[in-house]
């Protein structure tokens, strides 16, 4: 008996790793499995059902009851309630980005500096009723310094602002204009390719 034919497809946001996967699983004649459209099935279920961002217990908790179906035609349902809009919408897409050495963060910071946590030093994310980024310390024991002042709660952060997490000092180069919204941008396709990092 031969091994069932597994290919794993990896790569940065936006790189179109959905389409290839698709048009691959057809010349193959093999099944497809979008894991990106799970993860977010399972983020969209823990917004649903008030579960805090970060709280991967509680999400590890909730994972054996929610039920997701995915099927051949890319169409997602999540305990029931048709879901294949909500997953790639700004709600369930944006969410936070951790920023901390683990290469599960989404912006790691693993080049030496041991003063970084691991996980969660520090966090930032768009708030599309204000239009602004908001920078947030992780509670960890290691400092977050915003324009060289501790971070000890949430403060919003623009363009030019230098952030200290460690020994590594980043500064913030937003991209876009006061006016620009998060929701106003098409859906489709990766929704990957708008992730803040």
């Amino acid at each position: 008996m031969t091994a069932p034919l597994v290919i794993a497809i990896d790569g940065p946001a936006g790189a179109g790793k959905s389409t290839v996967g698709r048009a691959l699983a057809a010349r193959l004649g093999l099944g497809y499995l979008d894991t990106g459209a799970m993860y977010r099935a399972m983020t969209f279920a823990a917004q649903r059902r008030g579960v805090p961002e970060g709280d991967l217990a509680e999400v590890a908790a909730m994972a054996p009851d929610v039920d997701i179906v995915l099927d051949e035609h890319g169409a997602v349902t999540v305990d029931g309630v048709d879901a294949t809009t909500a997953i790639r919408g700004r709600e369930v897409t944006e969410g936070v980005s951790q920023i901390g050495r683990g290469t599960d963060q989404t912006i790691a910071l693993d080049f030496g500096d041991m003063a970084i946590s691991r996980q969660h030093h520090a966090a930032i994310a768009y708030d599309p009723m204000s239009h602004q980024f908001h920078l947030g310390h992780g509670g960890k024991s290691n400092l977050v310094r915003l324009n060289g002042k501790p971070l000890l709660s949430t403060a919003v952060v623009g363009d030019g602002d230098e952030i200290q997490i460690g020994e590594t000092t980043l500064v913030l180069k937003v991209l876009c204009t006061a006016d620009f919204n998060w929701s106003s941008v098409d859906s489709e396709g990766d929704a990957d390719d708008m992730a803040i990092a």
